[in-house]
């Protein structure tokens, strides 16, 4: 278990990428780009958020073993995000609720063990993501509602 205490950078400094793959491969650029998104810099951080999804969710149709040591810092970042940050991540988030999915075609049973992860931790956070249907954009709502169906569904739409 990590210490929240420690920044971010030297958080994720502390995980073995090399163990995890992006849609592109070895997943060393990962922990840059997490420090990245939670920049102040507004274009840093949305440039990270669109790596990120182009290799952690690749486009909605592929889950990335990275996904599964990302997606607590991508949650905490979303915690403070501004509402076109905000979007950008639970677009990431909502493809790995999707991508997860047990039925969903394009995972292998070779990676259930860290899919199955993945999807419990989403799970164990389903009230937070509830917690956005109350938002004021429509869009968050969206794929807020979105993210807590695809951990619900028995099936998939």
């Amino acid at each position: 278990m990590q210490d929240k205490q420690l920044p971010i950078q030297k958080r994720v400094g502390q995980i073995n990428w090399a163990n995890y793959k992006t849609a592109y491969g070895v997943a060393d650029s990962v922990p840059d780009l997490i420090v990245a998104l939670a920049s102040d810099d507004k274009n840093t951080s949305m440039s990270a958020a669109h790596a990120l999804w182009c290799g952690l969710c690749h486009q909605h149709a592929y889950v990335s073993s990275a996904a599964l040591p990302s997606y607590p810092f991508l949650l905490e970042i979303h915690k403070t995000a501004d509402v076109e940050l905000s979007i950008e991540i639970l677009d990431i988030l909502c493809g790995f609720a999707l991508c997860s999915h047990p039925k969903f075609p394009t995972q292998s049973s070779r990676e259930l063990e860290w899919l199955t992860q993945l999807r419990r931790d989403m799970s164990q956070d389903q009230s937070y993501f509830s917690l956005l249907f109350d938002n004021e954009d429509e869009v968050v709502v969206g794929l807020a509602k979105d993210i807590v169906g695809y951990i619900l569904a028995e099936e998939l739409p």
